[in-house]
């Protein structure tokens, strides 16, 4: 059966990120002669009439999702009513004619007509922890496959979503700027692209929303398993966020895990893996805390060190305020950040490609690859994170990017000052991280290992 896929889009979300994405990996599919299009679903109701008007659905054979909720969208009780569905299936009429589904099924899980007994393949891609999309990879879905940046990631969905067909890693490409600026001709010499979410309003939350015994879940009811119905959750991000301080290289789920064993003799939300998910979802704010508090001494100890960095994103004014006090205590800071503003995703590229640094945190990830990285190398950058062991696989520290330890800032900012010492040797890495990153990281390169 030739394919024709699907690409959902919801909203514009992440500076326009997700649309990006979208966008990029549809014209890619057309050029090796695949039949792809866009559909806009913004809200359940949308889904509904894409099912039911869209002429080619019987044609459908896989439908990509980036990173949103629109796979557990589930028909309303009353749906059947309205197309006279016999008692054990329905059989809407839409324009591409007779589509069948289960009773109480998900909208998109589809069976065509000419797709012989295999469901629609349903590919979910998601660009966090799969603690942030819970409500989708929980859901049993007939044919959804996953496709995640982290290899922990990925180990972490096969245990605790047994009935997701396929999980495969695949970090996020990039495009390479129409105009790349020699690198010594570059206008900036450090950039560091994100949003900023202020530690102490995390915890602020944290307090608010756990301060008391909450109740996590019924999970008797949505597990048939047995379940602690109570657990103090400040009480477990405190111990979470405590634990991944003192062990900045282990994993959100390793640190759930620990305060899970310090504070309760329950075994149920611990053996029980949907249980364990949805009460790590519940806990995510350790998960923010530890990344805003590792993104906020990164950067100050860049401007301990005299650094200067010019900072893209939202809500960076806080961060300035915050320095503001941490100076009055320490001293003057010997460099300075500048706020650029937002700007939308498809704008980052020509900003890396006039950029000597890219300075990067992953956002946890201990066995992955982040996008910024890929925008970094492909535009010429020096690409410079923390360590992962996806990337100590992929590339050579030191020769085509630069690793820092979460547990040495101070070494970051001397590894970033070293660099802008020694430009001759900053661009011959940059250029044999470009060369390795077009060839791996391009959008075209993307297709050709998803097709395969």
């Amino acid at each position: 059966m030739k394919k024709h896929i699907i690409i959902l889009k919801k909203g514009n979300v992440c500076y326009g990120s997700t649309s990006y994405f979208a966008e990029r990996i549809n014209e890619e599919f057309k050029k090796t002669g695949i039949s792809s299009e866009i559909v806009d679903i913004n809200s359940k109701e949308d889904a509904e009439r894409f099912v039911q008007k869209y002429e080619r659905l019987n044609e459908v054979t896989d439908i990509i999702d980036f990173n949103t909720d629109i796979f557990s969208y589930i028909f309303p009780k009353n749906y059947y009513d309205n197309y006279n569905a016999e008692s054990y299936v329905a059989g809407t009429e839409c324009a591409g004619g007779s589509v069948k589904y289960d009773r109480e099924n998900y909208i998109f899980d589809i069976k065509n007509d000419n797709s012989g007994s295999d469901y629609v393949k349903l590919w979910h891609i998601i660009l966090d922890h799969p603690l942030y999309h819970n409500s989708v990879l929980r859901q049993p879905l007939k044919n959804i496959r996953v496709v995640c940046l982290d290899e922990t990631h990925a180990e972490y969905i096969r245990k605790h979503y047994s009935h997701i067909k396929e999980v495969i890693v695949m970090p996020l490409p990039a495009d390479t700027a129409k105009n790349l600026v020699p690198y010594n001709e570059r206008s900036r010499d450090v950039l560091f692209t994100g949003t900023y979410t202020s530690s102490e309003d995390i915890v602020a939350l944290a307090m608010r929303s756990g301060g008391d015994s909450v109740e996590i879940k019924n999970f008797q009811t949505m597990h048939k398993e047995p379940a602690q119905e109570f657990i103090n959750s400040m009480q477990i991000f405190n111990k979470m966020a405590g634990y991944l301080l003192e062990n900045p290289c282990e994993t959100i789920e390793k640190a759930y895990t620990f305060a899970l064993g310090d504070i309760t003799d329950e075994t149920a939300l611990k053996e029980t893996a949907a249980a364990f998910a949805d009460g790590l979802e519940l806990n995510f704010l350790a998960d923010m805390f530890i990344r805003a508090v590792i993104r906020e001494e990164l950067l100050m100890e860049m401007l301990r060190n005299g650094i200067d960095v010019d900072i893209f994103g939202h809500g960076w004014e806080k961060f300035v305020e915050k320095c503001g006090n941490v100076e009055k205590s320490e001293g003057r800071f010997k460099g300075k950040i500048n706020i650029c503003g937002e700007v939308d995703y498809r704008q980052l590229p020509e900003l890396y490609a006039d950029t000597k640094i890219a300075l990067n945190v992953l956002p946890w990830f201990k066995a992955g690859q982040h996008d910024r990285i890929a925008l970094a190398m492909c535009n010429g950058c020096v690409c410079v994170t923390d360590e992962s062991t996806y990337l100590e696989k992929k590339f050579v520290d030191g020769e085509n990017i630069f690793m820092y330890s979460l547990e040495d800032m101070t070494g970051a900012a001397m590894l970033v000052r070293d660099l802008l010492a020694h430009p001759l040797e900053a661009a011959r890495a940059a250029a044999k991280g470009y060369v390795c990153a077009v060839s791996s990281l391009s959008f075209k390169k993307y297709i050709e290992i998803f097709i395969n």
